[in-house]
């Protein structure tokens, strides 16, 4: 086995769902697993802790969003940043 056949042995793909609130400003104030690969969860919260919304505004008032969002992580063959299913 060469190397590149070794690194991508330890590589995992798959999609971690993690519960996520987004506060009055647009950003992520927390995020929690549901489900999907245990060692991937870290990396999947991680991400979404980073990202930014456009404030939900209700009547001209912007309100907290509780949401659940789908981070996926592709096979090897399709490797790139991990993508949101919001």
């Amino acid at each position: 086995m060469d190397l590149a056949q070794r690194w991508a042995s330890h590589l995992v793909d798959g999609t971690v769902v993690l519960r996520v609130v987004i506060g009055k400003s647009g950003a992520v104030e927390s995020a929690r697993c549901v489900s999907g690969p245990t060692n991937l969860m870290k990396s999947a919260i991680d991400a979404v802790l980073q990202w930014r919304y456009k404030p939900r505004l209700i009547n001209g008032v912007s309100v907290e969003v509780d949401t659940t969002v789908s981070v996926v992580f592709p096979p090897l063959a399709k490797a790139g940043p991990p993508v949101a299913n919001k």
